[in-house]
């Protein structure tokens, strides 16, 4: 129904009473002004006596936007003012997106982009911190300069880590290109930045002996390793599966003889990865609850990077360097832990790996015993092609059963020292 409109005490002030709700004792009452602007009679909503606003106030406004017409300065009506206040709010937006600091940057990256697209977004922050926010993080990303990403990918490499640069060299691609997405800045200093060193083809695939050798030093009393992670590397090697898969494992995630591991967890994240346990793997398992390789911290599985971090402690003698601020101060902490440590005692037995190594060494493993490849690209969760995904949905189940079992009594036969007869495993 039409509102009912009465005059207020103040001339160009009206007001209409709310029909059910009440401020105070009296019914809540809406006030607008009433005033000449260019030639034109306009009338513009205040507010309500429970937002604050009086007939005192109402006149108030209006004596105001009065004196401005008639001197032709400040705000001569409350349109004006409200279009002043949006230009403010988005010239203070654009101002804050020009101004924004790299450590701004990196916490907008991982929560905007990494959290949502990438399974192991944990490592971009890391690294992006470790390597990017003690040189960069207080400077402003419209100030960066190709000089500055130049110096900061040689002095990682300086350092000894190759690798570890032409990491940083692609996530901050990313990250820069994602900044002009979002209109932070103009240009991505990184475009075209050639890599600081050659990326080194990983093919490091363990021998039958070396496999022996690491078995029988998972099981001793030699190397400086939790039992958690003694096992990781196992059902790794068991499984052939992602070393953050593993190391994330959950009891719920068990369903009798298969592994399925939710899409949120894969590195496709198109579907649940279901893997067959043999034998071996579920003799592994055993019966603990919960996360199979907790952290200390509780709650949550060891950190993935306690895998590399154990095999350097016990193949090549290395000890967790802590974090010292700036380029310059971890050169110095290097140099003066390197002088400091001791003369490399390998404990496990064999030359260096990674936990990624494993994996291959199954997937080669694998192919020895001669399993199909499209068994052992599915064994694995390798992306497969477009056309592939969409046509062929054969779940591979039966395959995959024969093949983890046959590996794991290959497995049985090479820790006995013993050699396999092939055996042919087809799709």
């Amino acid at each position: 129904m039409p509102v009912k409109w009465k005059a207020s005490a103040s001339p160009g002030v009206r007001y209409y009473e709310h029909p059910e709700r009440k401020h105070g004792i009296n019914p809540d009452r809406y006030f607008s002004i009433r005033y000449q602007h260019k030639g034109k009679r306009v009338e513009e909503g205040l507010g309500w006596a429970s937002e604050g606003w009086t007939d005192k106030l109402a006149n108030e406004k209006l004596v105001e936007l009065k004196r401005a017409a008639r001197l032709g300065e400040g705000d001569r009506s409350l349109r004006e003012k409200r279009e002043k206040q949006q230009a403010q709010e988005l010239e203070r937006q654009e101002r804050e997106r020009q101004d924004i600091t790299v450590d701004r940057l990196i916490a907008e990256y991982v929560e905007r982009y990494a959290k949502r697209h990438k399974v192991r977004w944990e490592e971009d922050e890391r690294a992006l911190k470790k390597d990017v926010s003690p040189e960069w993080g207080q400077r402003k990303v419209k100030d960066i300069r190709r000089a500055d990403v130049v110096r900061l990918l040689e002095g990682i490499v300086a350092r000894g880590a190759p690798v570890q640069a032409c990491n940083i060299l692609e996530k901050c691609r990313k990250m820069f290109n994602l900044a002009m997405t979002w209109g932070h800045i103009e240009s991505n200093p990184f475009a075209g930045q050639p890599r600081p060193a050659p990326r080194p083809e990983r093919d490091r695939v363990l021998s039958n002996a070396e496999i022996k050798t690491l078995w029988e030093a998972l099981d001793s009393e030699n190397i400086v390793m939790s039992a958690p992670l003694r096992l990781a590397f196992k059902l790794i090697l068991v499984t052939g599966q992602r070393p953050g898969e593993v190391i994330g494992m959950h009891r719920r995630e068990i369903d009798g003889r298969w592994w399925i591991i939710p899409k949120e967890r894969t590195k496709t994240r198109r579907s649940a990865h279901r893997v067959y346990l043999s034998d071996l793997a579920m003799e592994l398992l055993g019966e603990g609850e919960g996360y199979l390789f907790p952290s200390p911290a509780g709650g949550k599985p060891i950190a993935e990077n306690a895998l590399a971090l154990s095999l350097r402690r016990n193949i090549l003698g290395k000890n967790v360097v802590k974090k010292t601020k700036g380029l310059a101060g971890r050169k110095r902490h290097y140099a003066a832990r390197k002088a400091e440590m001791p003369v490399v005692i390998n404990r496990i037995g064999v030359d260096h790996f990674v936990p990624h190594d494993l994996r291959r060494t199954f997937l080669t493993g694998l192919a020895r015993l001669r399993v199909a490849f499209e068994v052992r690209e599915r064994i694995v969760n390798h992306s497969l092609g477009k056309l592939e995904r969409t046509y062929n949905q054969h779940d591979y189940d039966r395959e995959k059963m024969a093949a983890m079992q046959r590996w794991s009594e290959e497995l049985q036969r090479i820790l006995q020292g013993q050699v396999a007869k092939v055996i042919n495993i087809e799709a």
